[in-house]
């Protein structure tokens, strides 16, 4: 179970506020001809984990 008192990963401030970005995951997906067909749920996965790995490090942009 998640405690929200031993979170140690950044809260929004007044400095530093929340930030929404909404992504269009069967877009951002079927964008890329990798095979993503043959493993959809592989695919949603991969796509998670990069959107998540960008996030921690505050660089959700388009390298």
């Amino acid at each position: 179970m998640h405690d929200p008192e031993s979170d140690t990963t950044a809260k929004p401030s007044e400095e530093h506020p929340a930030r929404l970005v909404i992504v269009d995951g069967a877009n951002v997906v079927g964008s890329v001809p990798d095979g993503w067909w043959r493993d959809r749920h592989g695919a949603a996965e991969r796509l998670r984990d990069a959107l998540a790995e960008r996030a921690s490090t505050g660089s959700v942009l388009s390298p």
